[in-house]
């Protein structure tokens, strides 16, 4: 507890990289805010995305609404980057919702590993086949009108903090090699926001109205049941929030929400970059059965798609209570839509096409 105070811990507004839905957008912000005042901390206004190649419009006025006031996106850096500026206002015209925007469109944001002993950052070359620069979109964030500099020092994917001071004395080394005669400090999200809207920069900033969707969003019908699922939590659990006496009734809902919240985290199974050989082969119904049986890699990543339906769905219920009433009806929603029989594209419409080489 003590490290939170001294603002050695910290975090965002928001438990995870989230893909959006109504319900879970509020209570992951209202979760947030919860712990900052169980430490008795100023709550989180900043929300940040790595890896999620975008940020619905659709968001805006529901961020804002639980006390967002501004996001951070650090776009996957295998995706084609968006054509926006590193700072801006992101607007919703028909709400009239609008967050400052930090965008970093070449990962998560990183310092290049350092040599300390030349005070110098090791090369990496960028996706120009050229040394990266301290003025490049990587190294760090300035925005016109202000003396403020934010250097990103994202570890990277599921790297989780510094191991050791050495480390963080080599990210502050580096940023001060940037930026000769600067202070060089740690520092959060929300203290970059707060000081440069202090200097006045939110008023200069190029305004954004269209919408920079989530790219990768289409993965999550690769498990249809885990959505409907989902999509059944955000319908019933939220409307139970809203009515006092459900809410009142529903001892477990919070605990069973913050197990349902996972549903939505970016990371909808396994990464499978490519599927080896049998991207070419084995496409008819009957061969891809047979080979489910004997690749191991397939296999792992079904198992994959159940725990994350028992993050989704059966954790929270188990949490609600076997006497809970909120329970016995997502039980009963979700039985109405598991399908009767195995689906029979011939009787639903689809015609046959013989398959081409």
């Amino acid at each position: 507890e003590q490290a939170v105070h001294d603002g050695h811990i910290t975090w965002h507004a928001f438990p995870h990289n989230t893909e959006l839905a109504l319900g879970s957008v509020a209570f992951g912000v209202k979760m947030t805010h919860d712990l900052d005042a169980r430490f008795g901390v100023a709550p989180k206004r900043t929300l940040s995305t790595r890896d999620v190649p975008g940020m619905t419009r659709a968001a805006l006025p529901l961020l804002e609404h639980a006390g967002v006031l501004a996001l951070s996106e650090g776009m996957n850096g295998r995706m084609v980057p968006v054509n926006v500026p590193p700072c801006f206002m992101y607007r919703d015209a028909n709400s009239g919702a609008s967050l400052m925007t930090l965008w970093h469109w070449l990962g998560y944001g990183s310092i290049e590993e350092h040599d300390n002993a030349k005070t110098q950052p090791l090369s990496g070359l960028g996706t120009s086949g050229r040394l990266l620069m301290p003025t490049d979109p990587d190294f760090a964030l300035r925005v016109p009108g202000s003396g403020h500099a934010l250097v990103y020092a994202w570890r990277g994917d599921n790297a989780g903090p510094a191991v050791d001071t050495s480390e963080i004395e080599g990210w502050l080394e580096s940023a001060r090699s940037y930026f000769p005669g600067a202070k060089a400090h740690l520092s959060t999200f929300d203290w970059f926001v707060s000081n440069i809207t202090a200097d006045g920069v939110p008023e200069n900033l190029p305004i954004i109205e269209k919408d920079l969707s989530d790219s990768w969003i289409w993965g999550a019908a690769s498990d249809p049941v885990k959505l409907g699922r989902v999509r059944l939590w955000e319908r019933l659990a939220l409307r139970c929030g809203r009515e006092a006496a459900c809410a009142k009734r529903e001892v477990g809902l919070y605990n069973a929400s913050r197990l349902a919240i996972k549903g939505v985290e970016h990371t909808w199974g396994v990464s499978i970059f490519h599927y080896g050989p049998e991207q070419n082969a084995d496409w008819s119904n009957v061969a891809f059965a047979a080979m489910r049986n004997t690749s191991s890699h397939l296999r792992f990543m079904e198992q994959s798609w159940i725990e994350q339906r028992d993050w989704a769905f059966e954790y929270p219920l188990q949490a609600l209570g076997s006497g809970s009433p909120l329970a016995a009806a997502l039980r009963a929603e979700a039985a109405e839509l598991e399908p009767s029989s195995p689906p029979d594209p011939l009787t639903e419409g689809f015609n046959s096409v013989p398959p081409s080489r």
